[in-house]
C-alpha cells in the first residue's frame, strides 16, 4: 500500500500495482510510463503532472483523483469497471494491438520468466480466460471471465485471501479482549492499541 506517502516526481516505470490503495498519496509530477494498475484504489490521491503513457489500469478506481487531466490518459487504457473523474476517458486494453515476442509473462498478478512451463505463451491459448498483452508492455495478462469463476487455480487464491482475511480478524478480537482486561494507563495498552491500529490499517488495504 501507498496510501499517505509523498512521492512527488518519483519514477515508477513499468511498475505493478495489484489490489493497491493509493488513497492521500502525492504523485505530482511522478512517471508511470507503462504503469500496470490493477484493482487499485487511487482515492484522492494527487496526480497533476504525473506521466501515464500506455498505462493500464484495469478494474482500478480514479475517480477522485486530484489533479488528473485528459491528456494525461490518452496513450492510456483501462476497462468496463475503470471508474474515471467526470468528463475523461480511457481506451479500451481489450482493443489495443497484442505485442509480438513477449519476455516475461504475468499471471494473475505473479510474474514469471517465459521460460517457465507455467508462463502462458501468445501461440498458445490459456487454459481458462482470454489472454491479451497490455499497451507497450511485453507481457501477458489474462482476463478473466464470468464463466471461469470456478476454475481451480482462481477457487485457492480467493481461499488464501479469506483465510487471511480470517486471521486478522481472529488477530484482532484478541487485541480487544486482551485491552479490555488493562488499566487505561497501562503502558502494555497503549503497545496493543498501536498494534491494533496496524492490523487494522493492513486489513482495511485488503
Amino acid at each position: 500500500s501507498l496510501k499517505s506517502v509523498d512521492a512527488m516526481k518519483a519514477t515508477f516505470k513499468g511498475a505493478y500495482f495489484a489490489d493497491s490503495n493509493l488513497d492521500h498519496g502525492n504523485f505530482s509530477g511522478s512517471d508511470f510510463t507503462k504503469a500496470l494498475f490493477i484493482d487499485t484504489k487511487f482515492g484522492d490521491a494527487i496526480v497533476e503532472n504525473a506521466v501515464f503513457e500506455r498505462a493500464e489500469f484495469t478494474d482500478s478506481n480514479l475517480a477522485k483523483v486530484i489533479g488528473l487531466t485528459q491528456e494525461q490518459i490518452n496513450t492510456s487504457c483501462g476497462n468496463e469497471k475503470t471508474e474515471l473523474p467526470t468528463g475523461l476517458t480511457l481506451m479500451n486494453c481489450e482493443d489495443l494491438p497484442d505485442e509480438e515476442n513477449a519476455e516475461e509473462n504475468t499471471f494473475l498478478g505473479f510474474s514469471m520468466p517465459a521460460t517457465s512451463p507455467f508462463a502462458i505463451k501468445s501461440a498458445r491459448a490459456p487454459s481458462f480466460g482470454r489472454a491479451y498483452q497490455s499497451a507497450g508492455r511485453s507481457d501477458i495478462r489474462i482476463l478473466i471471465t464470468d464463466n471461469d469463476q470456478q476454475h481451480p487455480i482462481l477457487q485457492k487464491l480467493r481461499a488464501k485471501r479469506v483465510e487471511k482475511k480470517e486471521a486478522l480478524d481472529d488477530a484482532l478480537k484478541g487485541i480487544d479482549s486482551a485491552l479490555r482486561d488493562l488499566p487505561i494507563d497501562s503502558p502494555t495498552r497503549a503497545k496493543l492499541m498501536q498494534s491494533r491500529e496496524i492490523l487494522q490499517n493492513i486489513k482495511d488495504t485488503e
